[in-house]
């Protein structure tokens, strides 16, 4: 809290009745006058949230000022604002807040450090700071191929259960492990990027990569008569050479290929990735994506924007952004891989008892 605020503060403390009323109401209009970035101009009419019908009529304004519609459909009949169903619905504050969750969010503040800041709930932040990080995946390219030279890799993170409700565990609190399981209780996140700094991830199951999930997601963004840049991994021979691919094998991660490539772009991107998600103790693979995109869209844009401008250019474009991740849709975000069918598969193995 800064000076200047606290001494408007006491400042008020000294104020009577009347005036603390007219005050009141003079605040009132600031923060009407803040909010109007959120409402929509009423010449644009959305189609109804609820039956995509585009036969609607205005009705009314909401408290915060936005445009209301009723949906003229006979089947529908629902009423809504230019908020139902996007970013900002079932928020009542967020709106007022969204600034500092972009600034705090990107500064990779704790859900407790920014819930303190802001003098509001945990959960509360918490919701609102997932939503972000789902969002900001609509600003990542993820299928325009990379450029002719590119280095791929794997890293993985321990499978973490957090946030899963006792009676929908994939298993007992009680059951041990009898014996390791290796990388089969570790997230195999697919790594790539390019001479262009161009990052890719995706969450490929658990353990090693296999040629099969090279070919699902890796394919498709690497151009035939591309270089690729590998371990020794021998997922990625058989599918260089089904590919048509030039495949440089960096067998020594301190050694370079017969041609001079080396792992260092990929290993220096798993460095910025695990320091990243240093910063966050102990995240649910459930909300492992939503970390995932949060880094990508770091790593790229701060290649170019100061840490203003990135500020800036993630809060408008979330202002713009159509998009209909709800509350439920956060409650209702399923795992990135099937963590049911892994350890009723380790289970059965007898590797837990």
């Amino acid at each position: 809290m800064n000076s200047t605020y606290q001494e408007i503060i006491d400042d008020l403390k000294g104020l009577n009745v009347a005036q603390l009323t007219q005050t009141k109401k003079l605040i009132t209009g600031f923060i009407k006058d803040k909010s109007k970035v959120f409402r929509i101009d009423s010449d644009k009419r959305p189609n109804c949230p609820y039956c995509s019908s585009s036969v609607i009529k205005k009705n009314g304004k909401t408290r915060d000022g936005n445009q209301r519609y009723v949906c003229l459909n006979e089947r529908c009949g629902k009423s809504f604002s230019s908020v139902t169903k996007s970013f900002l619905s079932g928020t009542k504050k967020l709106k007022d807040y969204l600034y500092e969750m972009v600034e705090y969010t990107l500064d990779g503040l704790t859900i407790r450090n920014i819930a303190s800041k802001l003098s509001l709930p945990i959960t509360t932040i918490w919701t609102w700071r997932t939503k972000i990080m789902m969002m900001i995946e609509s600003f990542i390219d993820k299928t325009t191929p990379l450029s002719k030279e590119i280095y791929s890799d794997e890293t993985h993170i321990k499978i973490n259960l957090k946030g899963t409700k006792k009676n929908k565990m994939p298993r007992k609190s009680y059951e041990t492990k009898v014996r390791a399981v290796g990388q089969r209780e570790l997230v195999c996140i697919q790594t790539l990027i390019d001479n262009t700094k161009r990052p890719v991830f995706k969450i490929n199951g658990v353990a090693r990569v296999s040629k099969e999930k090279l070919n699902e997601f890796i394919k498709p963004l690497i151009l035939a008569g591309s270089v690729i840049v590998t371990d020794g991994d021998q997922a990625y021979v058989g599918f260089s050479y089904d590919n048509d691919i030039i495949h440089e094998r960096v067998t020594d991660y301190h050694e370079k290929s017969e041609n001079g490539y080396c792992l260092a772009p990929i290993n220096s991107l798993h460095s910025s990735f695990k320091f990243f998600m240093a910063k966050y103790k102990g995240v649910s693979t459930r909300r492992l994506n939503g970390y995932i995109n949060l880094f990508v869209f770091q790593y790229v844009l701060k290649q170019i924007l100061t840490i203003k401008e990135l500020n800036e250019y993630l809060y408008e474009s979330l202002l713009d952004l159509e998009n209909k991740i709800t509350n439920e849709t956060v409650k209702k975000t399923k795992y990135p891989l099937d963590i049911d069918k892994l350890f009723k598969e380790l289970k059965n193995e007898g590797l837990l008892k």
